[in-house]
């Protein structure tokens, strides 16, 4: 009996819609293979199981508190994107805007205009790695959820 024959025959015997001719077949198999009638009876006694079992429904006022947090969490994540993104813009505006303010008014060397630039520019950059760093801890961190 090869391997496609056998698993037919045993998905209808747990199932018990064999007919005569196949039941005869599969209980020939079984009682040459000791093994797998062991493996099959384990196999009824989990479909029994399954079938007596059933799932706990959850409570009504489960789903609505479910509901209310779900909402609450995108509400404010989308607050929070929305406002950071404004900032981010708005910021960005102001800062071409000192920058070309700043450079067109005044006469100052060249090596002054770069220090002035290059200051901005690093607390630019840190600010963007605290931020940044701030995320991933936040995605990280195992105590989130715990209140004092």
């Amino acid at each position: 009996m090869n391997n496609e024959r056998l698993a037919e025959l045993s998905e209808k015997y747990i199932s018990a819609s064999l007919n005569s001719e196949e039941a005869e077949e599969f209980k020939d198999y079984l009682n040459q293979h000791p093994e797998s009638k062991i493996a099959i009876n384990e196999h009824i006694k989990l479909k029994e199981l399954m079938m007596h079992s059933k799932l706990k429904e959850p409570k009504v006022e489960f789903w609505d508190i479910y509901k209310e947090k779900l909402f609450n969490r995108i509400e404010r994540n989308t607050a929070w994107f929305l406002i950071i993104l404004g900032s981010i813009v708005v910021g960005i505006f102001f800062l071409f805007n000192l920058v070309d303010a700043w450079f067109s008014e005044h006469d100052l060397p060249d090596l002054v205009k770069y220090g002035i630039a290059s200051l901005m520019l690093g607390f630019i950059l840190l600010i963007f790695s605290l931020i940044r760093e701030r995320i991933q801890t936040f995605k990280n961190d195992k105590y989130k959820e715990v209140e004092r």
